[in-house]
């Protein structure tokens, strides 16, 4: 791509930026302590600023649970596995016969895939990526950078990204995988510190003690380019100044660095829009209520006052406590002075009803404690649990394949295919082009398990209808125990094989009909043993 496009996309991208930054400052400023967007290019201060509990409160319940939701903290959360259907067809074979090329190439990507979350759960990703699902959930956007690294131990690292001078725009497939990035102020030397791992990498050389200490804006562009050769996406990662006259280092990569994940989607803008964007009118009506609260209380704490008597009297009063003050002579009311205060009310039911209104909302907005509190032992169960993950899935479906798509996917599939390149794993080409991913979390657990007993329930309403005899033809169980261990995200090295359930059903039937036959005769030799034995 030439530096002259790169130039457009850039100034596209601060447009789009520009449309939705109020948006997200408003946002940040009713929610957030300190951060605000500047895209000023250089290091910001921000002052402190007080957030009402309930919303931090209830941002921070609903950024826990969407991470342990998603994100297992042990074991295998992602699996790659062939798809049959994509397989069958690529190699115009039928179903039966691929099954045990199938399951062959399962097993080495079964072990391939617990090597790569045992990398990402030994890394940062969870607390990286919670910093950035905060921001996701809030403004709309999250922003998570994954970076290479030489150790073979720790291949990779991650690291949050700010909303803050970064800018994204969309693909042709509507996903925000072309980014810019902005690094204030650095020197020469800091950039060879932060991408003098990269290849071609060059810089002039230090030795001027001006060029030295000179502080540059660096840029950080990632742009999607389709392999026409490979029938794939790279990745061209440059690293530059900010109008692309000086290229101190590029790349191609097959994964992308900046992974880009939203709420939910605004159609006419790359970014996202979040449930505080979505509500800064509640959060504003909540501070002007307790703005009110405040002016009241102040009034009931120290009101006005009525003075009479002398005037020259009422300018020498203290009212600060422990005062003493002149009360004139006593010889006529006007040398005398005498203050009352002035009642106005003590009634602050209205206003601490409007703020308690306010704030059970905002949990509500948020998903926060639905059920009650989740650290409640006592109250807390397994179905409660289910619950909040069924009221997640229909509540905010969109944010989850959102999620699924632009996050988890991701995070797993970059791992892989640095681990791939590194040598740390392997795995066929044309595996790779016929594979899925299945997520193992709270989130996919719950549906698979609410499936699952959707047709247990069908099976035992229908068992009713039916004889004895009928009961064994309504399911047919050597499919339904591969399948609901399939949904319920079972390990299937565990289950047996559906050639193994049937010899066990048979045999089974023909021990019950031997046992069977046997009391049949046995009933017809009672009454001659009977006479026997009388005999």
């Amino acid at each position: 791509m030439n530096t002259e496009k790169l130039r457009q996309l850039f100034t596209l991208a601060k447009d789009y930026k520009d449309d939705i930054k109020t948006l997200y400052n408003k946002t940040y400023e009713l929610t957030d302590p300190l951060f605000k967007i500047s895209d000023s290019g250089k290091r910001e201060k921000h002052e402190k600023r007080k957030i009402d509990s309930t919303i931090l409160t209830s941002m921070r319940f609903l950024n826990n649970f969407i991470m342990s939701s998603l994100f297992s903290r042990n074991g295998t959360w992602g699996v790659l596995e062939i798809n049959p259907l994509a397989y069958a067809s690529k190699y115009d074979v039928d179903k039966e016969s691929s099954e045990q090329a199938i399951s062959e190439s399962n097993k080495s990507m079964q072990r391939n895939s617990e090597t790569v979350c045992k990398y990402i759960n030994n890394s940062n990703m969870y607390v990286e990526t919670a910093k950035a699902m905060r921001d996701c959930e809030n403004v709309g956007t999250g922003i998570r950078k994954t970076v290479l690294l030489k150790s073979a131990t720790k291949p990779f690292t991650y690291e949050y990204i700010s909303p803050d001078n970064f800018y994204t725009l969309e693909d042709s497939f509507g996903k925000p995988t072309l980014t810019f990035k902005v690094y204030p102020e650095k020197t020469l030397e800091q950039l060879k510190d932060m991408f003098g791992y990269m290849n071609g990498f060059n810089i002039p050389e230090l030795t001027d003690e001006e060029d030295i200490s000179e502080k540059r804006n660096i840029l950080e562009t990632v742009i999607p380019e389709f392999d026409e050769e490979k029938s794939e996406t790279v990745y061209h990662h440059i690293i530059s100044d900010e109008k692309y006259d000086e290229i101190y280092a590029e790349e191609f990569l097959n994964f992308h660095p900046f992974r880009v994940f939203r709420w939910s989607i605004i159609n006419s803008n790359p970014w996202g829009l979040g449930i505080g964007a979505e509500n800064v009118e509640l959060f504003e009506d909540l501070e002007e209520y307790k703005n009110l609260r405040k002016d009241h209380s102040k009034v009931i704490v120290t009101p006005p006052v009525g003075f009479r008597g002398n005037l020259d009297l009422m300018y020498k009063v203290d009212l600060s406590p422990g005062a003493v003050n002149p009360l004139g002579y006593g010889n006529s009311p006007d040398d005398n002075m005498g203050i009352e205060p002035i009642g106005l009310g003590t009634n602050l039911i209205p206003v601490d009803q409007d703020i308690q209104d306010c704030r059970q909302r905002i949990r509500e907005v948020f998903m926060a404690q639905p059920l009650g509190d989740v650290g409640d032992t006592k109250n807390r169960s397994a179905t409660e649990m289910s619950l909040r993950h069924e009221m997640f899935r229909k509540e905010f479906s969109g944010t989850y394949e959102l999620l699924n798509t632009e996050l988890l996917s991701v995070t797993f599939m970059d791992a892989y295919l640095i681990l791939v390149e590194r040598g740390i794993i392997s795995i066929k080409d044309e595996d790779l082009d016929v594979s899925q991913i299945t997520y193992v979390n709270e989130l996919t657990k719950s549906a698979g398990y609410e499936e699952v007993m959707n047709t247990v329930n069908w099976y035992s309403l229908n068992a009713r209808l039916v004889g004895e005899e009928l009961k064994k033809n309504l399911l047919n169980i050597p499919e339904f125990t591969r399948w609901s261990a399939e949904k319920m995200l079972v390990n299937l090295s565990v289950v047996p094989e559906k050639e193994t359930i049937n010899q066990g059903i048979t045999q089974a039937e023909q021990i019950q009909k031997m046992q069977a036959l046997g009391n049949i005769n046995n009933e017809a030799l009672n009454p001659q043993i009977e006479q026997l034995i009388g005999g």
